[in-house]
C-alpha cells in the first residue's frame, strides 16, 4: 500500500538508528516548499534531542511545520508566522511591530490564543472583540487590525477560505466631537503656561522653562507633539523671512529606548511649515538660552537627550491642573492641532489644514480634527431669491 502523500513542510515518520554510545542519527522525509519529497537527518544524543536537531534542520530549510499553516492551525501559531512575515516584509516601522506583538501577546493569544483556525468563526470573533470593547475599546481596534492580517496570512497560504475577521465588527462608540480653543481661550492658555512656569512649585522645584516654547510651536505649525521634539536646529531657518520649519522626523519608543525616528509619523507629513512671528520669537529666544546636546535638538531633555513625548504629556498634565490654567483643564495636547486645523479651515480651505498638520486625506482632518460650527454661515441673501 502506497504512503500517504506529505502536505508541503510536512515531516513524514522518523526513524532513529544508533550510531554509537550517545549518539543517534535521526531520518525521516519530508515535502519542501516546491513540492519535491526529500530525505533529511540529524544527529543527537538521545531520540528526542535528534529529533529536536531534525526539527531545527528543517526549519533553517525554510520548510519546516512551524511556516505551514493549515486549517488546526492555532492562532497562537499564525500569529506567530505573521509577525514573523511581517518584520521580514519591512512594511511596517519598527514602533508598529512592536505595538503589533504587545497586542497578540497581551491581548490577542490570551482570548483566542488556543482555538485553531477552522474553529475562528466570525461570529466568535465578533464576540472576542466585543468584550474587549467594552473595557479597552482601544485596544480592541488594534487586536482587530492583528487579526485582520493574520487571517489574510492564513488566506493567502489556503488555510481558510475567507477572512473571518472581516465580518467581525467593533461595537459602535459614541464619537466625541472635536473641541478647538477660541481666539481668547487660546491668549489665555498661553498667559498661563508663562505664569506656570514661572511659579516654583509647593517644594520650591522649577517648573520645565521650555514648556511655553512647546506649546507655541504646536500651536503655530499644527505639528504632533512627538514631530516637535525630534525637530533640530538644522531643520529650522531662522534667517528665513518668514521663519520656516522642516518638519522631518518623529520621536518614537522601542525596546531599545526613546529614538528619533528620520520620518514623520506618515509620508504626507513631511513638509515645510512658514511659522508666524510669535513662533519665530519662540525659537529665537530658545536658541539664545539653548540647552547643549549632541543631537542638536531644540527641546532636548534636562541631560541633553531625545524626548519622551510621555515625560511633556505629564508636564502639560500638571500645568494645566494649575491655578495659572483654571477652565483649561480640558485641553490635551492633541487638543492644540485640533484647534489649529479649526482656524485654518474657517479662515482657508479644510485641504489647506489637511496640508499643514500632514494628513494624508483632508476627509481625516474634516471628521476628526475639526470642530463643526454651531452658527450656520448666513446665506440668507442668496436665500432670498426663494421669496421672489
Amino acid at each position: 500500500m502506497a504512503r500517504p502523500r506529505l502536505g508541503i513542510g510536512e515531516l513524514g515518520e522518523v526513524a532513529y538508528t544508533q550510531l554509537g554510545h550517545r549518539k543517534v542519527r535521526a531520518r525521516a522525509r519530508y515535502r519542501d516548499a516546491t513540492g519535491t519529497t526529500r530525505q533529511i537527518e540529524a544527529t543527537g544524543t538521545s531520540q528526542s534531542a535528534a529529533k529536536r536537531a531534525l526539527e531545527q534542520r528543517l526549519k533553517e530549510r525554510g520548510a519546516g511545520a512551524g511556516n505551514t499553516i493549515t486549517s488546526t492551525t492555532l492562532v497562537r501559531d499564525l500569529l506567530a508566522v505573521w509577525l514573523v512575515d511581517v518584520e521580514q516584509s519591512g512594511r511596517r516601522r519598527p514602533q508598529t511591530l512592536a505595538r503589533y506583538k504587545a497586542v497578540a501577546e497581551n491581548i490577542v493569544v490570551p482570548g483566542l490564543g488556543g482555538v485553531e483556525l477552522w474553529e475562528a468563526t466570525t461570529d466568535r470573533l465578533h464576540t472576542f472583540l466585543g468584550k474587549e470593547a467594552a473595557t479597552r475599546p482601544g485596544q480592541a481596534k488594534h487586536a482587530r487590525v492583528v487579526l485582520l492580517g493574520a487571517f489574510s496570512l492564513a488566506v493567502q497560504r489556503g488555510a481558510v477560505a475567507v477572512n473571518p475577521v472581516t465580518g467581525a465588527r467593533l461595537p459602535a462608540g459614541e464619537k466625541a466631537e472635536p473641541r478647538a480653543l477660541t481666539i481668547e481661550e487660546v491668549h489665555r492658555l498661553r498667559a498661563g503656561v508663562r505664569a506656570y512656569v514661572s511659579d516654583p512649585d509647593q517644594v520650591g522645584h522649577p517648573r520645565p522653562k521650555d514648556l511655553p516654547a512647546i506649546i507655541d510651536v504646536m500651536l503655530g505649525t499644527g505639528a504632533r507633539i512627538g514631530e516637535v521634539l525630534a525637530l533640530r536646529w538644522s531643520d529650522i531657518d531662522l534667517g528665513a523671512t518668514p521663519v520656516r520649519i522642516t518638519i522631518n522626523g518623529t520621536v518614537v519608543q522601542l525596546a531599545g529606548g526613546v529614538m528619533r525616528q528620520g520620518v514623520p509619523k506618515t509620508s504626507s507629513s513631511f513638509r515645510v511649515v512658514t511659522v508666524p512671528g510669535f513662533v519665530a520669537d519662540a525659537l529665537l529666544a530658545r536658541s539664545v538660552e539653548e540647552w547643549p546636546n549632541d543631537g542638536d535638538l531644540v527641546f532636548p531633555s534636562s541631560t541633553g537627550t531625545l524626548r519622551w513625548t510621555n515625560n511633556v504629556q505629564r508636564q502639560w498634565r500638571a500645568a494645566r491642573a494649575s491655578k495659572h490654567l483654571d477652565g483649561l483643564d480640558w485641553v490635551n495636547l492633541h487638543a492644540l492641532r485640533k484647534t489649529v486645523a479649526t482656524l485654518v479651515e474657517r479662515s482657508s480651505t479644510v485641504h489647506d489644514a489637511a496640508a499643514l498638520l500632514g494628513h494624508s486625506s483632508p476627509a481625516i482632518t474634516g471628521r476628526v480634527y475639526v470642530e463643526r460650527a454651531s452658527v450656520a454661515p448666513d446665506v440668507s441673501a442668496a436665500l432670498e431669491a426663494l421669496g421672489g
